[in-house]
């Protein structure tokens, strides 16, 4: 169970940086 929380966490933190990037990026390039 605790495996799959870590995991979970994981993949959400990896998707939250890939999704802010481009998102900044935009911001800024604008």
């Amino acid at each position: 169970m605790n495996a799959m929380i870590h995991i979970e966490a994981s993949w959400k933190q990896y998707l939250k940086s890939e999704f802010e990037k481009p998102y900044f990026a935009k911001l800024t390039e604008n």
